[in-house]
Order: structure tokens, then C-alpha cells, then sequence
């Protein structure tokens, strides 16, 4: 393991907040925060709201091909709150829910996904690095910000931005192709951290 400082191949420290890499880097009252925008990852909840919206327009479908003849005769089609009753009428009730889960639950939940953020922060206050608001882990136990240098299958550099803290523990944070970001990455966590960037 080699340490190195890069005080001198980063470029100066500037007003904050200013970008990384696809990071939004902020330092103030004893708090850094790195947010990343989510690049709109929808994840297992978001399948799970799609599969719950899809079973409801399936039972939709095979109701009105089953109960289409017991529906007409029993419903009247000009009574709105008869035709969407529960109870007479499943096929009027169930396309409902169908509707509002595919054209407002859906496309609230993607445009959430697509406004919120990963973020880590540092803070000094309570001694301790999140994650989206989360304790990762108490700073104290933080033992130095590593780079580790590898190889894609193209055999193209790739730089991932670890800490390593708790006796052998690591996170990876970012990685990237480009060694400066991730250098500055490093840097900024080390200096606020008040530890050693290391080399793998």
C-alpha cells in the first residue's frame, strides 16, 4: 500500500458547493455532504408497484369477459356510483384501481425516483458518516480513504474510491474511469476526515 497526498494534483479548493464527477460536493458547519443524482433506478419496489398495477388490469380483463352479461343486467351504465360499486359490479371497481395505480401511483413513484439522490455525508457533529440519513459508521473508526486500481474487461483503468474503516471494513463510494475525479473525491474526504488517501 502506497499513501499518497495529491494536495498538489488536485486542483485548488473552491467555493462550495461545486461538482465532482457526478457528485455535488458541499463543506460547511462541520458537515460534507457528496449527493449523486440518481440516474432513475426504479429497484425492486418500483417492479413490485408495476406487478401490483398489472395483476389489477389482468382480473379487469378476465372479469369483463366472464361477468360481461351479469354486469349489463344487473347495472344500469348511467348510475356511476352503482356501475363502480365493489360489490355489484367488480369489473367497474377493479378498472378503477387499475387506472389510478397506472396513470398516478406509476408515474409519481419514476418521477421520485428520478428527483432522488444518493447521499453520503460526513459529519463532525455527531462523529459519525451516513448514507441517506442513515449511520454507516462512527468517523473515529474511519482508518484511511483508499483508491483501488483495476482493469474492465476491455482492459481499461478503473478507479474505485473505498474507506476503509472498522478494522478491515470497506465502502466502495464511486467508480469511475477518470483517475482526477476520483483523486479529488479522495481528497476532499481525506482532508475533512483528517485521513490518508491510499493507494491499492
Amino acid at each position: 500500500m502506497i499513501s499518497r497526498s495529491f494536495e498538489e494534483e488536485t486542483t485548488p479548493l473552491a467555493e462550495y458547493p461545486r461538482r465532482i464527477g457526478p457528485f455535488e460536493v458541499d463543506r460547511q458547519a462541520g458537515v460534507l455532504t457528496l449527493r449523486r443524482d440518481n440516474q432513475g433506478e426504479l429497484g425492486l419496489q418500483g417492479c413490485l408497484l408495476f406487478a401490483f398495477s398489472m395483476t389489477f388490469v389482468s382480473i379487469m380483463g378476465i372479469l369483463t369477459v366472464v361477468r360481461t352479461a351479469e354486469i349489463d343486467d344487473r347495472v344500469p351504465s348511467d348510475d356511476a356510483a352503482r356501475l363502480f360499486a365493489p360489490a355489484k359490479n367488480n369489473f367497474g371497481f377493479l378498472w378503477l384501481v387499475a387506472l389510478f395505480l397506472l396513470f398516478v401511483v406509476v408515474p409519481f413513484y419514476i418521477w421520485r425516483a428520478y428527483q432522488s439522490a444518493l447521499t453520503y455525508s460526513f459529519d463532525r457533529k455527531v462523529g459519525h458518516a451516513a448514507r441517506n440519513g442513515r449511520e454507516l459508521f462512527p468517523l473515529h473508526k474511519l482508518e484511511y480513504v483508499c483508491i483501488k486500481e483495476s482493469q474492465d474487461p476491455d482492459d481499461a483503468y478503473l478507479y474505485s474510491l473505498q474507506l476503509i474503516y472498522g478494522d478491515g471494513y470497506d465502502l466502495t463510494l464511486f467508480t469511475g474511469y477518470e483517475e482526477r475525479t476520483v483523486m479529488n473525491l479522495a481528497n476532499e474526504i481525506a482532508s475533512f476526515t483528517l485521513r490518508d488517501v491510499v493507494w491499492k
